[in-house]
């Protein structure tokens, strides 16, 4: 059996796919299992997946039928994984050689780390260097409250999340379907144990789209489907975080619900007044 299980979503991503698997092919580290997982794309993805697939046998195709949304593909993904370790790799990123030997063998080394990753380059579709995509969230050393209180403080870029975690942990979290998932799969990961921001420039994370804030804003509204809701998606976010830490942390009530209203506090600020205005802006009806 494998070491690690690499989930890779895809929905119409040709641009990039090759160079992403050609990119996971050439890693130093070669005990992982790939499955590419194509949410039902309308261009050559399936097609160029499947090359990789039939030519080197750790690459693995599943083709949903109908599209099953972004996070469903996402967890998805999850769902394969029966190894240590897993990571998730996006579909138009590009990975340095030693990515996962340099991961991997971080988390081997320290039982305490549930997940680590590198810093990052922001890259464009020509694969320009324009910038960082940096998470800051080494947590090495920390107590749980100050693990906490970092993660929920930087969770702007979450490059991070195309770490390599620990499966088993991964699998025991709830599966919730909103605005953020991400942000919040990072925060209970970070109440089980610590994070290693490893400094070498391992990681690319590619810029495909070119949008306002506003357009991005309500793309992603869109995408998970809350146009219905009556808040905006920060204050679902912050009370999820609130719920899940009284629920899930293995710690004394009252440090609970101190460190769920931190989260809950800091995401409240951190989001509201951009958040408040771009939700009025998207849920205003057409014409007003």
């Amino acid at each position: 059996m494998a070491a690690l299980t690499v989930g890779i979503p895809v929905f119409n991503e040709e641009a990039f796919l090759e160079e992403t698997l050609e990119s996971l092919r050439r890693q130093r580290f070669s005990d992982f299992t790939a499955w590419i997982c194509d949410n039902s794309s309308t261009d050559r993805s399936a097609q160029i997946a499947g090359d990789f697939a039939r030519r080197d046998e750790r690459f693995r195709l599943v083709v949903h039928p109908r599209n099953i949304g972004g996070t469903g593909n996402f967890r998805y993904c999850l769902s394969l994984a029966d190894t240590e370790f897993f990571a998730w790799l996006g579909a138009h990123d590009v990975l340095r050689e030693e990515y996962y030997a340099r991961t991997v063998g971080a988390l081997r080394d320290d039982p305490r780390l549930v997940m680590a990753y590198s810093r990052a380059l922001l890259i464009d579709r020509a694969g320009r260097t324009i910038g960082r995509a940096d998470s800051g969230i080494d947590t090495r050393g920390l107590p749980v409250g100050r693990r906490l209180r970092k993660v929920v403080r930087r969770l702007e870029c979450c490059t991070a999340i195309h770490g390599v975690f620990r499966s088993a942990l991964l699998q025991s979290l709830p599966d919730e379907q909103l605005v953020g998932a991400d942000h919040l799969l990072l925060y209970l990961s970070a109440l089980e144990g610590e994070f290693a921001e490893l400094l070498e420039d391992l990681f690319l994370r590619r810029q495909v789209r070119e949008e306002t804030p506003e357009q991005a804003f309500a793309r992603t509204i869109d995408t998970f489907g809350v146009r219905s809701q009556r808040f905006p998606p920060h204050l679902l976010l912050a009370a999820k975080h609130f719920e899940h830490t009284l629920r899930f942390a293995r710690l004394d009530w009252p440090r609970r619900v101190a460190y769920g209203v931190q989260a809950a506090a800091i995401l409240t600020r951190r989001f509201a007044i951009g958040d408040w205005r771009l939700w009025r802006a998207v849920r205003k009806p057409t014409g007003m």
